[in-house]
C-alpha cells in the first residue's frame, strides 16, 4: 500500500474535506496507459538544421516520414547510400536461405570472404547475390567459391573505394574550399554517384572480359607449350624502388602517391607492350 503524507491529510480535515486519494500520475509518474493511448506518442520537435536534412532527403526521393526518422534515429549517410544504390533491407536470412537453397553458414561464410557484412536483414541486390552463389556451387566446391569470393571482394572494394575517392577529390574537396557544409558535400556526392554507377558498372563489365580473355590466352598458350617433363622453365620479373623508404620519410603523402602512380603506369606499359 502507497503511503499517504500525513500533513496532507491533516490538511484536509482541517478544512473540513475528505482526504483525496493518490493519482496515476502521482503514484506511477506517468499518465494512464488509456490517456496516452487517445494522446499519442509525442512528435520529437526539429531543428532549423534537422528539417533543412529532411527536406534534402525528400527531394532525392526519400519519403517525409522516413526522412524525419533517419534524421532523429542519426541515420542519414545510411540513407543516402541506400537511396544511391536504390536498396532497402527486406529480407531476414532465413528468408535469403529458403529461395537459393544456401545453407546459413555456408551463406555467411562466403559473405565474409567477399568482405560483405553478414547481418540479419538482407537486400534485393544480396538476394540476387546469393542467387549467382548458389548456382555456383552448383559446378565448384565450397572452398573454391570462397577462395574467389575472397578475391574478387578484395578487388572491388578497392575499385569502390578508389571511384568515391576521386568522386570526393574531384567535387567534395572544391565544395568544401568554397564553405559548403556538410549536407549539401553529402547530398552532392549522393547525387554524383549514383549517375556515375551505370557507367561504372559498364566499364567494369567490359574491363573484366577483356582481362579474362587475356587471361584465358595465356593460360592456352602456356598449355600448348607444356611437355612431359617434370619441370617447365619460367620468367619472373621483380621490380623494387629504389630509396622509397627514405622517400617516404621526406615528402607528404600526396606526393608519394604521384610517385607510385608513375612508378606502376610505366610496370603496366612495359608488361602490355610485351
Amino acid at each position: 500500500m502507497p503511503k499517504r503524507d500525513p500533513g496532507a491529510a491533516s490538511a484536509a480535515g482541517e478544512a473540513g474535506l475528505p482526504a483525496r486519494p493518490a493519482s496515476a500520475v502521482e503514484l506511477t509518474g506517468q499518465l494512464p496507459q488509456f490517456v496516452r493511448d487517445a494522446v499519442g506518442v509525442p512528435v520529437p520537435v526539429l531543428d532549423e538544421d534537422d528539417i533543412e536534412t529532411v527536406q534534402a532527403l525528400q527531394e532525392l526521393g526519400v519519403g517525409e516520414d522516413d526522412a524525419r526518422r533517419a534524421v532523429l534515429e542519426r541515420r542519414v549517410p545510411l540513407v543516402l547510400a541506400q537511396q544511391v544504390i536504390g536498396d532497402v533491407a527486406r529480407y531476414s536470412l532465413d528468408e535469403v536461405v529458403e529461395r537459393t537453397g544456401l545453407e546459413p553458414d555456408v551463406l555467411v561464410r562466403i559473405r565474409a570472404a567477399a568482405g560483405l557484412p553478414t547481418g540479419d536483414t538482407f537486400t534485393d541486390n544480396d538476394l540476387r547475390w546469393a542467387e549467382l552463389v548458389s548456382g555456383l556451387l552448383d559446378v565448384l566446391p565450397v572452398d573454391v567459391v570462397i577462395r574467389s569470393a575472397r578475391a574478387r571482394g578484395a578487388a572491388l572494394a578497392t575499385i569502390a573505394r578508389s571511384d568515391v575517392s576521386m568522386i570526393r577529390d574531384e567535387l567534395m574537396l572544391p565544395m568544401r574550399h568554397a564553405g559548403a557544409d556538410d549536407l549539401t558535400v553529402s547530398v552532392a556526392l549522393a547525387e554524383m554517384t549514383r549517375s556515375l554507377e551505370p557507367v561504372a558498372r559498364e566499364i567494369l563489365d567490359a574491363d573484366y572480359r577483356l582481362h579474362l580473355q587475356r587471361q584465358l590466352s595465356s593460360e592456352l598458350v602456356a598449355v600448348a607449350a607444356r611437355t612431359d617433363a617434370q619441370e617447365i622453365e619460367l620468367s619472373v620479373g621483380f621490380v623494387d624502388v629504389v630509396g622509397y623508404t627514405a622517400l617516404s620519410s621526406r615528402i607528404d603523402p600526396a606526393g608519394l602517391d604521384q610517385v607510385l602512380d608513375r612508378f606502376e603506369q610505366r610496370i603496366i606499359d612495359v608488361l602490355a607492350a610485351r
